[in-house]
């Protein structure tokens, strides 16, 4: 099983800093967020990675080389014009046929454990997904689940929406 990074998006919310830097190359305590993402992935068993990476892709790569520091085979896949997350996915899904995890290139995870549990959970069935519950839900991807399945996917919903889906 491969692991898929997303770290082509524009960094909005974080301009003017990531007008010159990759969002997944900003730093917490001393390293990229992108770098804590790929040790913990390693602390879950992975040992390759594909990472999607946009126009700021080359500071990625010049840090990352081929993952050999983190003891990691990393590959790079161009997305060139940011069009959103399917877009990222299936340029990814031109280099790999394997099994995969996809996560976003600044997830801020505190082990690896917790992508450990959802590699565990990818042997049991055909599709997984992850959610965690935010309070400003608006701005995030949201997932209606009921009984441990995913109902509906919404992307960024109005109040209404969420609120007439729960």
């Amino acid at each position: 099983m491969k692991l898929v990074v997303l770290a082509a998006g524009k960094g909005e919310r974080f301009y003017p800093f990531s007008l010159t830097r990759p969002k997944p190359m900003m730093q917490v305590l001393s390293k990229p967020i992108l770098e804590w993402v790929l040790r913990r992935a390693k602390e879950a068993g992975f040992d390759e990675a594909i990472i999607v990476v946009g126009p700021l892709g080359s500071r990625i790569k010049a840090y990352l080389k081929d993952g050999r520091r983190l003891g990691m085979r990393i590959e790079y896949v161009e997305q060139s014009r940011p069009l959103g997350t399917a877009d990222a996915v299936i340029k990814a899904f031109e280099k790999v046929k394997d099994d995969v995890l996809i996560v976003y290139g600044d997830l801020l995870l505190e082990r690896g454990e917790i992508l450990g549990k959802v590699k565990e959970e990818m042997q049991k069935e055909e599709l997984v997904v992850a959610t965690v519950e935010v309070k400003d839900y608006g701005r995030y991807p949201a997932a209606i689940v009921k009984d441990g399945y995913v109902e509906k996917l919404m992307y960024q919903p109005r109040p209404w929406e969420f609120a007439a889906n729960r």
